[in-house]
């Protein structure tokens, strides 16, 4: 027989502990598995956090690993994420051995999350896909088209011992071969935790790769201002779609719904991206919650999701030092601004 939920979350990062604790904390019961995203590299990749959202999110900060550089709170995604599913653990059930696969719909009105072996099902009146789930089950549902190349980036991701940084930092290049990238390093403990990303159209064409992005920013003359000489160490890669010409309103359908991150909606290049995140899942939590047991205005949730999203501008830019046009012409608005489609 299958496990019965009110709201079932695919995905255990903070945008889905956000939400979980705001929709336990209204009664409803409601349950996590892990999504299928890279979470490999999580350990290598961090972060601009306010603490003041993570305190609206969680009811406090205590014991939150977070550091304060020159007056900037920054996160390690792995460190944080992990004390957030301990601050839920009590309320809603996380259950780490169910890796998800597919949704359909059952006879009680809901809908069934099968396991990759077929052998467990979760029912639920309401699930929701966040940034890991199985971007099948959007796509399957209408909520997501799939992805084409050119709107997918490729991320390198290192902890960098030797980088002097005690700022957040990004910033755009071109490749040794020619390829319009960009990248940000955060202070971390004694090191930096340092990224560079590129169109996976850009990268596939010249046979590259993240990690290769990477290495050539490290290896590159203007990795001195990071003081990064010689590095040796472990490199990570991550693929994460980027679709900011999405309709806004396709953030849910009946009772299947995906959050604005796994719908397009926020930029993973922005050094804001987390924050973002954080501010979109309490109020994507607030507005289910104030619905439940009656399912919300997926369409007026759609606009809330692109106020709050919608001004927020990509790192990728016109920019007459790099040349980069990799969003085309124009006024330089919000990155969404200029395809948003109504």
């Amino acid at each position: 027989m299958a496990r019965e939920l009110d709201v079932l979350i695919v995905g255990t990062g903070l945008g889905a502990t956000t939400i979980a604790r705001r929709l336990s904390g209204a009664g409803t019961a409601v349950g996590m598995v892990p999504g299928v995203g890279c979470a490999r590299f999580k350990h290598l990749e961090a972060f601009q956090i306010d603490s003041a959202l993570i305190e609206r999110a969680f009811g406090s900060t205590t014991s939150a690993p977070l550091q304060a550089i020159n007056g900037v709170q920054v996160a390690q995604r792995d460190q944080l994420e992990r004390w957030a599913i301990e601050r839920v653990s009590g309320d809603v059930e996380v259950l780490v051995d169910f890796e998800e696969h597919r949704v359909v719909l059952n006879h009680r009105d809901g809908l069934d999350l099968i396991d990759v072996s077929g052998a467990r099902t979760l029912s639920a009146r309401l699930i929701l896909l966040t940034e890991g789930a199985n971007p099948k089950i959007g796509i399957a549902a209408g909520l997501r088209p799939d992805f084409a190349p050119e709107d997918m980036i490729h991320f390198g991701r290192a902890f960098v011992p030797s980088a002097k940084v005690n700022r957040f930092m990004n910033g755009a290049w071109r490749t040794s071969w020619g390829m319009p990238a960009w990248y940000s390093a955060i202070p971390w403990s004694d090191g930096a935790l340092v990224s560079a990303s590129a169109r996976i159209e850009n990268i596939m064409r010249a046979s590259r790769d993240g990690r290769d992005t990477l290495r050539d920013m490290l290896d590159s003359p203007f990795a001195e201002e990071l003081d990064v000489y010689d590095f040796q160490g472990e490199l990570g890669m991550e693929l994460v779609p980027l679709r900011p010409n999405l309709d806004p309103a396709s953030i849910g359908f009946h009772n299947l719904a995906i959050t604005p991150d796994a719908n397009g909606l926020i930029d993973p290049r922005s050094p804001d991206r987390f924050n973002t995140v954080m501010r979109t899942a309490i109020a994507f939590a607030e507005q289910v919650a104030a619905s439940w047991p009656s399912l919300p205005d997926w369409d007026q949730i759609g606009e809330l999701m692109w106020e709050i999203c919608g001004s927020v501008r990509t790192p990728y830019h016109d920019d007459s030092e790099t040349g980069f046009v990799e969003d085309g012409p124009g006024k330089k608005h919000g990155l969404l601004s200029r395809f948003r489609r109504r």
